[in-house]
C-alpha cells in the first residue's frame, strides 16, 4: 500500500481556507504602505491602514474565543472607550462576554475610511490612531 503524500492531504483539507480576494488587496496594501516608508522614512504609516490591521486582529480573536469580557480588561489596566463602559454598567453587559464591541461602532468605520476622522470619545483606539 502506498504511502499517502501528506502535502497533497494538506492541500485538499475542507478546513483549510484559501485567501480571499479581500485578502490579496489588503496584503496588497500594506506592502505598497511599507514600500511607500521604505522611500521616505519620515512617512508614517496611515491611519486607516492602522485601523484596517486593528480590526482585522480584533476580527480574529473573537472568531477565536480570545477576547475578554470588558470587566476583565478594564480590571487588567486596560482602558475602555465610551461606548464599552456604557456596555459593561448594563445589567445585561456580562452576558456579552467577550463580545467585540468596535464591530459594531460607526468609530471604526470611519478610522478605516478617513484619514483625520473626527472620534472623540477617550479609550477608542481608532482615535487614538488618528492622533499618531
Amino acid at each position: 500500500m502506498d504511502k499517502p503524500n501528506s502535502d497533497r492531504q494538506k492541500m485538499d483539507r475542507p478546513d483549510m481556507q484559501k485567501p480571499s480576494q479581500f485578502d490579496d488587496q489588503f496584503f496588497e496594501h500594506l506592502a505598497e504602505e511599507s514600500q511607500r516608508q521604505e522611500r521616505d522614512p519620515a512617512a508614517k504609516p496611515a491611519s486607516t491602514l492602522k485601523s484596517k490591521i486593528y480590526s482585522r486582529l480584533l476580527q480574529e480573536a473573537a472568531a477565536e474565543g480570545k477576547l475578554q469580557p470588558l470587566r476583565e480588561s478594564r480590571d487588567a489596566g486596560y482602558e475602555l472607550c465610551f461606548w464599552e463602559t456604557f456596555v459593561d454598567i448594563l445589567p445585561a453587559g456580562k452576558q456579552l462576554g467577550g463580545f467585540n464591541h468596535c464591530k459594531v461602532c460607526h468609530g471604526r468605520v470611519m478610522g478605516e475610511n478617513w484619514e483625520k476622522a473626527p472620534i472623540p470619545w477617550t479609550g477608542c483606539p481608532y482615535g487614538g490612531f488618528q492622533k499618531s
